[in-house]
């Protein structure tokens, strides 16, 4: 299917080669919504690295309290009103800036963020889209970044 995509983006042929050994090493990092740091979860090696995982839940149960429905938001971020604390905070930076940010002070390069909504999608490539703030790469990159990613929505 990925070599489908990428004949259509690219109007030519690709051809798959499978191969057991993986060139570029897998991380897979955890960002909590509201959070301010990312949490490596799972290493180049494929192990998962509980320790992390703990400190991120741990991260997440302060800013939110102990439980979803914790209406008393035991944390920094507690609410009024009887309402639970879902990690927004007026005046900072999105979480998509955040993440953007981190990955390229730590030049985690060639990262993907990814969520699970195409709608949500749109709306995080429009806020990167207008984050003044960050060269991303040269223009022609840009542009075919532009052209990638729209062709990959209509697909």
């Amino acid at each position: 299917m990925f070599a489908e995509w990428i004949t259509k983006t690219h109007e030519q042929l690709c051809h798959v080669i499978y191969t057991a050994f993986r060139p570029t090493p897998l991380q897979h990092y955890l960002f909590l919504q509201g959070g301010d740091s990312i949490h490596l979860v799972v290493n180049e090696k494929g192990l998962f690295c509980k320790e992390n995982f703990q400190r991120a839940i741990t991260s997440l149960q302060d800013a939110q309290g102990q439980t979803a429905d914790d209406v008393s938001g035991i944390g920094k971020n507690k609410q009024k009103g009887g309402k639970t604390n879902k990690g927004k905070q007026t005046g900072s930076k999105s979480d998509i800036h955040k993440i953007v940010c981190k990955v390229m002070v730590r030049s985690y390069y060639l990262a993907i963020v990814s969520c699970f909504s195409k709608c949500e999608c749109k709306g995080l490539f429009s806020q990167i889209c207008c984050m003044t703030d960050i060269k991303f790469a040269n223009s022609i990159v840009e542009i075919k970044c532009d052209t990638i990613f729209a062709v990959s929505l209509y697909l």
